[in-house]
């Protein structure tokens, strides 16, 4: 012991604190010359790590203890004449992940008014404490600071939310995906969606080793959602939601084929028309719209698609000249209609019986048998002469 120092220690000690668990507590009290002879820095800390109290109860400092001494008193050598107080300090430090909150101290009460004591500035993660003796040079003893840990202070975290298309048809197949910053492995990640004013689960995943996650929806029905994703957090770190994604479903595009049996029929005989819808839907409405001649007059028929999505029907122009055809249907509530192409088909008049193939042979047959007569009866004449 130096008895210029008022019986602090001039080196550095380590002791183990005895309620905590595979962790040292370091303290430390030191004279270092600064300016001159005899004029000394002293102080004494006490650190303490997170997690380090595992036991019930509440955590008490005992510094003398610590130090092995019965009490201690300030030195001689650091009173200040001008302000007859003593310059020596017991400084005690305390680091925590989780809130501090101070329970007892002796002496006591913390922060007296102007006389010595313990003084302290209460926050939550770092707690500093200082015994200053003020103006009574009487040792002290006990020296005891006694404290809890409140629950663990999480830090914040963040956590990503997007889509492969903002615009996807009924039936494709969206991946939602995002990460947690700082990356958390294992975690639940929820996905929620919102298309009526109210959000709802869509669906879970699991974060994978980077924080990443994804899911593949398929949306069924048209309409505009809104999709985010949450986590609720850890013993280290809070939960999150992340910023809303909108997307639009629209309907499926679909087109419709249409062909006739002929391009051109004779008045009087039917034409077929056959066609099919894609995507195969069945079940459907066709609507096949006939173009007379004079170009302003309509005939309209409906015929019903199979399962294929496939389409016939079988019309008998009424009118001679040249007829259009166009097949059409308006769509359901995840398909959009279509309508094809136009086809043509001439209507001929029926042909005379000359212009028949029979008529035309008979024509000849005849001429033929006319050219025989007259070739026998010259024939005749000129034997006769």
């Amino acid at each position: 012991m130096r008895p210029e120092t008022g019986g602090f220690l001039p080196a550095l000690h380590l002791a183990d604190f005895a309620s905590a668990i595979d962790y040292n507590v370091g303290i430390g009290a030191r004279d270092e010359p600064s300016k001159g002879p005899n004029e000394y820095d002293i102080g004494l800390t006490v650190s303490l790590t997170k997690k380090m109290f595992t036991g019930p109860g509440d955590p008490t400092i005992d510094v003398l203890s610590l130090l092995g001494v019965t009490s201690l008193a300030p030195s001689s050598y650091f009173f200040n004449n001008d302000t007859g107080i003593y310059l020596s300090t017991i400084n005690l430090t305390i680091n925590s992940s989780a809130p501090i909150i101070f329970m007892s101290c002796e002496p006591s009460p913390l922060n007296p008014p102007g006389i010595r004591g313990w003084y302290s500035t209460l926050n939550t993660s770092k707690f500093d404490a200082q015994f200053k003796f003020m103006n009574d040079s009487t040792p002290i003893s006990p020296l005891t600071f006694t404290f809890t840990l409140g629950e663990s202070i999480k830090q914040g975290s963040i956590i990503s939310c997007s889509v492969s298309s903002a615009s996807p048809a009924v039936g494709d197949s969206v991946v939602i995906s995002g990460s947690i910053t700082p990356s958390r492995s294992g975690v639940t990640v929820t996905i929620s969606i919102k298309s009526d004013g109210s959000w709802a689960s869509l669906a879970t995943v699991i974060s994978s080793a980077d924080g990443s996650f994804s899911y593949s929806w398929t949306p069924t029905l048209v309409n505009s959602y809104q999709l985010r994703a949450s986590w609720t957090g850890d013993d280290t770190y809070n939960g999150a939601i992340s910023d809303t994604v909108s997307i639009t479903v629209k309907k499926i595009a679909s087109s419709v084929s249409c062909t006739t049996s002929s391009s051109t029929i004779t008045n009087g005989d039917t034409i077929t028309v056959t066609g099919s819808i894609s995507p195969a839907v069945s079940g459907k409405t066709v609507t096949l719209t006939y173009v007379k001649p004079d170009g302003t007059t309509k005939v309209t028929r409906t015929v019903t698609t199979s399962s294929d999505g496939s389409f016939s029907d079988s019309y008998k122009p009424d009118v001679i000249g040249a007829w259009s055809v166009t097949a059409s249907w308006e769509g359901d509530t995840t398909h959009e209609g279509a309508s094809s192409s136009s086809k043509s088909v001439t209507v001929n008049p029926v042909p005379s019986f000359f212009e028949t193939p029979f008529g035309m042979a008979t024509i000849g047959g005849a001429v033929l048998a006319a050219i025989i007569i007259i070739t026998i009866l010259v024939l005749k004449r000129k034997i006769i002469q």
